[in-house]
């Protein structure tokens, strides 16, 4: 694993050359159903619907998507790319199960790499993007109200990526999309054991708060404990140093 040092500065070199690979999904010349089967797969996988490990049986698909196995097969090769799904051998895909090793490095790096994001675009955040954060916010309130735990990943997911959104490197969006989508594989399962989606929603609302007020180095810490606390619950506690105490069972920027 790379010492913090080290995932800081491969995280700063990102942040200012955008160094990464090109996106898998360019030039693919996928047809409209291969698009459609990646995305309904997707949400499948995102929502819980599929759980890590589940078999996906190319004729239940085709029954589910109402295809053939064509496109089908398409966008699980790209599922693949992504790492939401992986093909043994024998040539059975499943929704991907990451290691404890992956969990802990993924949150390592988006935490330091979401809260430079988080910095860079609060810095120039206007009223429209306060605005949508807001409105963010106060759907997430109501869907907690509900209990509607797939309605508020999603609103987290989209929440997350709107306070990005503003950095100013497209290619450290894609990484955290990419990151946010493989570590649903653990949120998903994590919810179910735990369920901390209170405690998020009142770090979320903290950030926001602190992003409208162009407080850019407070909104990153905070995005960065945020990532650390959900980390020591949802399956990498030993990612981002110890257990501490704070309103989701790690630290909060006031304890430290």
């Amino acid at each position: 694993m790379l010492s913090t040092s080290g995932v800081e500065n491969v995280v700063s070199t990102v942040m200012q050359t955008g160094l990464v690979g090109q996106s898998s999904r360019a030039g693919t010349g996928r047809v409209p159903l291969a698009d459609r089967a990646l995305r309904e797969i997707r949400r499948a996988i995102l929502e819980g619907e599929l759980l890590p490990g589940a078999a996906l049986v190319e004729a239940d698909l085709v029954q589910r998507l109402d295809m053939s196995k064509t496109p089908i097969r398409e966008a699980l090769r790209l599922l693949a790319h992504s790492g939401l799904v992986t093909s043994d051998a024998f040539r059975t895909w499943r929704v991907s199960r990451l290691s404890d090793d992956e969990i802990r490095d993924i949150y390592e790096v988006r935490a330091i790499l979401e809260s430079q994001a988080v910095r860079s675009a609060s810095a120039v955040a206007d009223e429209s993007r306060a605005k949508e954060l807001t409105s963010l916010i106060e759907r997430a309130e109501v869907l907690l109200a509900e209990g509607s735990l797939h309605g508020l990943a999603a609103i987290n997911r989209t929440l997350h990526r709107k306070l990005v959104a503003d950095c100013g490197n497209q290619e450290v969006i894609r990484i955290l999309t990419t990151y946010e989508e493989r570590l649903c594989l653990a949120i998903v399962g994590g919810w179910h054991r735990i369920n901390t989606s209170a405690e998020e929603l009142e770090e979320h609302r903290s950030i926001v708060e602190a992003f409208i007020r162009g407080e850019a180095d407070r909104a990153a810490e905070l995005m960065k404990v945020h990532i650390e606390n959900f980390a020591h619950l949802h399956g990498a506690p030993s990612a981002l140093g110890g257990n501490s105490s704070g309103p989701a069972g790690g630290k909060t920027p006031e304890s430290g």
